[in-house]
């Protein structure tokens, strides 16, 4: 019977270890994942702002037209979700 007791006693200390390490590795990917979307929604917003002013949109067509395709592009993707 000892064998067996001693058994599940390794088990128990297994599962628990991988019980914390498991904790501790989803801990820490909530907080740069939230704080990660916030930044992009953040910079996306300003962006969009940015293109909504005539002047500034025809600035920066004139020099960098290439650019802002691809930023209303990824825009677009962004409003989709």
């Amino acid at each position: 019977m000892k064998p067996f007791k001693r058994d599940a006693e390794i088990w128990r200390k297994a599962w628990r270890t991988r019980n914390s390490n498991l904790a501790r590795i989803i801990r820490g990917v909530p907080q740069t994942l939230t704080f990660d979307l916030l930044t992009l929604a953040v910079c996306c917003r300003y962006a969009e702002s940015l293109l909504k002013n005539p002047r500034v949109k025809k600035y920066v067509m004139k020099h960098y037209p290439e650019e802002v395709r691809d930023l209303e592009t990824l825009l677009a993707e962004f409003e989709r979700g």
